[in-house]
């Protein structure tokens, strides 16, 4: 089988993903990842590997990102809540666009992901393939 696995985040969101994948290639699977482009160098040289852009992990590191995990106010708060979901819904409508070019790429049998990765719901819906979240 092919499995196409996926995740966003931090490198704590990425390795139980690559994980998993190690332990389908392991019994025979063909396995693709699907990451953040800076985590290509944990991968091994032999993984297909799709890279996402790293703008996800750009914005939860900005000003903003910070603000909010941090201890401002809760007006500071509030507004940088406003700019992280405006920036946001571009950035995630981008990261859903390479998810489809890479899983219509790749065409998986199965693919895992993490509840952050949209698309590969929207995917299961219209080809009736499975998504493990």
């Amino acid at each position: 089988m092919k499995f196409f696995i996926t995740s966003i985040g931090t490198r704590g969101d990425i390795e139980p993903f690559l994980a998993i994948g190690e332990i389908l290639s392991n019994r025979g699977h063909v396995v693709a990842y699907a990451f953040s482009e800076q985590f290509g160098d944990i991968l091994s040289p032999d993984a297909l590997f799709y890279p996402i852009s790293a703008e996800i992990l750009e914005l939860i590191n900005s000003a903003e990102g910070r603000t909010v995990m941090g201890k401002a106010g809760v007006l500071k708060k509030i507004k940088a809540l406003f700019v992280l979901y405006q920036k946001g819904k571009t950035i995630n409508q981008d990261i859903a666009l390479e998810h489809q070019k890479a899983i219509y790429d790749f065409e998986p049998d199965v693919i895992i992901h993490n509840p952050k990765c949209s698309y590969p719901v929207v995917w299961s819906l219209q080809t009736g393939k499975e998504n493990i979240i």
